[in-house]
């Protein structure tokens, strides 16, 4: 089963994942990383960058 996560810059310029509990958050299906990016709190995301779903470290789509 494939898993994915999201990765984005930061409002200090550093790439970082989603994560919960110290480990990075994983989504079964693309569309369920797309809801998750539309609820999460953007305060801390770089809105000029996009965001990043991604399978490991490799980016299967980016979401503005």
């Amino acid at each position: 089963m494939k898993k994915y996560s999201i990765g984005y810059i930061d409002n200090y310029g550093d790439f970082n994942k989603v994560r919960k509990n110290g480990d990075t958050m994983k989504f079964i299906t693309i569309e369920e990383a797309e809801k998750f990016i539309d609820i999460i709190d953007k305060k801390y995301i770089d809105n000029t960058k996009p965001i990043k779903i991604m399978q490991g470290w490799k980016v299967i789509k980016e979401v503005k």
